[in-house]
């Protein structure tokens, strides 16, 4: 499958290029199981970081504070701040109508193109 690590195997995949939700599934699996959650900071805006190559550790500048870190990962997503296409009348259409970043799973797509 397209999204495992190979020290951490999912036989239970529905398909090759699983949906959204198993992704994630799978991956709040990981974390629990390899206790990641006390390291990770979830809707924290970084301000700032630097890497102090004399510690050896980032310096984060967040919102919340200042903490030092070995390891630094920014998961802000390619999709975190929607664009949407400067179409005209888009701001009085009646449908349903939502970006990808806001996806509304309350609305039924069964028929739509």
């Amino acid at each position: 499958t397209l999204y495992q690590f190979t020290f951490f195997q999912n036989p239970d995949w529905s398909r090759f290029v699983a949906p959204a939700k198993e992704i994630k599934d799978y991956l709040m699996t990981f974390a629990k199981e390899y206790d990641l959650y006390r390291h990770i900071q979830f809707d924290t805006r970084v301000k700032s970081a630097v890497w102090k190559e004399d510690e050896g550790m980032w310096k984060v500048v967040t919102g919340k504070g200042m903490l030092k870190c070995k390891i630094l990962i920014s998961a802000c997503g390619a999709l975190h701040k929607p664009t949407l296409p400067n179409i005209e009348g888009i701001d009085s259409f009646k449908g349903e109508s939502f970006h990808s970043t806001n996806w509304d799973h309350g609305v039924s797509l069964e028929g739509k193109r």
